[in-house]
């Protein structure tokens, strides 16, 4: 299973050679932000971006001002500490198809999201979300703060069961009715559910003050639709109707186009909501996840 690479030490070396890369790009192109550091009185500086009309004159860098005549501002660390919460689909079609080991993919970027964020000593944490029968169940790990921790996460993740149907609004509505503190939220899911059901999840974390990140996780055969042409019994693995399905030229050309539209409506909406999207498509393409897109979750500071 490919999530046991996340706990491999040569793939964990690769991962703080990656998090220092993060880090040393970040100096040379000032004025990005990091998810969960924002403009405040903390003491520590983090960044400089040019001025842009609104801001906090209170912060405005006089120094440069005189030397550059340029209008700079400072942003600084937050003295609050930031929480992460790592907020994985457990629900029937993350393990399917089974060959694609989509499963395994979600559990091996979730962890590896916990470690960068756990190299940045933050509070992170990983939480299940699934549904049994009517019932939404929440199984979620305590908040880890040291990188040493890192390898606790691996005994809870191996009890991780993917089943039943989708849960991820009731689910994140249920996270914020239990937990007032704001912090930083990433979805790991497939987010093959209706487009009410993720929207409404969506927002009900930004409504709630939280930063959000999304983390879009399909099988290689799922996202090419590279299946062999024939006749499949195909079972939804969520309400389990079963139907017979010829899969041909035409038939894949139909399903290749709606996995676009929802791959292209997921991506719009984060784009216009200033939610950071990652593709994690194949479980074989895990290391080249890591290394270039994780970049743009914006977890290093």
């Amino acid at each position: 299973m490919v999530e046991e690479k996340a706990f491999d030490p040569e793939f964990l070396t690769r991962l703080d050679r990656l998090i220092l890369a993060i880090k040393h790009a970040r100096a040379q192109r000032p004025g990005q932000r990091s998810l969960g550091r924002v403009q405040g009185a903390g003491l520590e500086i983090e960044n400089f971006r040019p001025y842009v009309q609104g801001d906090d004159l209170r912060f405005l860098d006089w120094n440069a001002l005189g030397r550059l005549d340029e209008l700079i501002i400072r942003t600084h660390r937050s003295e609050r500490k930031v929480e992460i919460s790592i907020l994985v689909d457990l629900s029937a079609s993350m393990r399917f198809p089974v060959e694609d080991d989509k499963a395994g993919l979600a559990l091996a970027v979730a962890s590896s999201v916990a470690y960068i964020a756990m190299s940045e000593n933050d509070a992170v944490r990983i939480v299940g979300i699934g549904r049994r029968g009517n019932r939404v169940m929440l199984d979620a790990t305590p908040f880890f703060h040291r990188r040493d921790s890192y390898y606790e996460l691996r005994p809870f993740l191996k009890k991780m069961r993917f089943r039943g149907e989708t849960a991820l609004d009731a689910g994140v509505a249920e996270i914020l009715n239990q937990r007032k503190e704001r912090g930083v939220a990433v979805i790991v899911s497939d987010f093959l559910t209706p487009f009410e059901q993720w929207q409404s999840a969506l927002k009900r974390l930004l409504a709630a003050g939280y930063e959000v990140a999304v983390l879009h996780v399909l099988g290689q055969h799922e996202s090419q639709g590279t299946y062999a042409p024939g006749i499949y019994r195909v079972y939804d693995s969520e309400t389990g109707q079963m139907r017979e399905l010829r899969f041909e030229r035409k038939v894949a050309s139909l399903y290749l186009a709606r996995l676009h539209r929802l791959v292209d409506e997921l991506r719009t909406f984060c784009h216009r909501n200033n939610i950071p999207y990652v593709r994690a498509f194949g479980a074989e393409n895990f290391e080249t996840i890591v290394t270039q897109e994780f970049p743009r979750l914006g977890l290093v500071h």
